[in-house]
């Protein structure tokens, strides 16, 4: 399989290609990408209780075929210009799981979730220790 050519049909968040491929046999078929760019993820698990703190998120594909947009995933995000990977994985984790929202007698209150876990724990799971959490401007993101 080769690429032929890719032709760019929209720009935006994320962008559009349609690319022309020549398969093993000599054909020529045309092909749709959508590309969001390198993304990181990170699953904080404690393996000594076997838990993950993961999130539900809204996501317009299920949505928009009739199905429950609401998604229970991993913490990721898009790797910015120059950021490392690691670095993306902990801001999405603060970001998304709210990880450090607020800290109150040594414990983090994450989202909407009734239970409080405390900030030693995320960090041991993360690895690192946390700064103050911040939601990015897009970002609607449940416990």
């Amino acid at each position: 399989m080769r690429l032929l050519e890719r032709k760019l049909v929209y720009s935006g968040w994320g962008r559009f290609l349609s690319l022309d491929i020549e398969l093993s046999d000599g054909r020529v078929v045309e092909r749709q990408v959508e590309d969001h760019g390198e993304a990181a993820a990170v699953l904080p698990f404690d393996a000594e209780r076997r838990v993950a703190l993961v999130c539900r998120q809204p996501r317009i594909g299920p949505l928009y075929v009739g199905v429950e947009p609401n998604l229970v995933e991993a913490a990721a995000g898009m790797i910015d210009r120059g950021e490392d990977p690691g670095a993306t994985a902990i801001r999405e984790a603060l970001e998304e799981l709210e990880a450090a929202s607020a800290v109150r007698n040594g414990r983090a209150e994450i989202g909407d979730a009734a239970q409080r876990v405390p900030v030693e724990e995320v960090e041991r799971c993360l690895g690192t220790r946390l700064g103050p959490a911040r939601g990015g401007p897009h970002d609607h993101v449940r416990l």
